[in-house]
């Protein structure tokens, strides 16, 4: 098999296993890959919580989040 190939994971757990935690016993590029998707991962998650919370800072969600509340509530 060409080593440039990935490998499918079998499942979605390990799938998702993959994409939250680098795998070290892989070599050379192959685990230079690894780090970097999963280093995007995470930066990826916290750019999006930060997005989310930092919608009642701005001016045009800051000033309807009363109404927001309200309706949700």
């Amino acid at each position: 098999m060409d080593a440039r190939v990935r490998q499918r994971s079998s499942s979605a757990s390990e799938a998702a296993r993959a994409a939250l935690v680098p795998e070290p016993r892989k070599r050379g590029r192959a685990r230079a890959l690894s780090w970097h998707g999963t280093v995007g991962v995470w930066i990826i998650a916290a750019l999006l919580l930060l997005s989310v919370t930092g919608l009642t800072w701005s001016r045009y969600a800051g000033e309807t989040i009363g109404d927001v509340r309200t309706a949700l509530s």
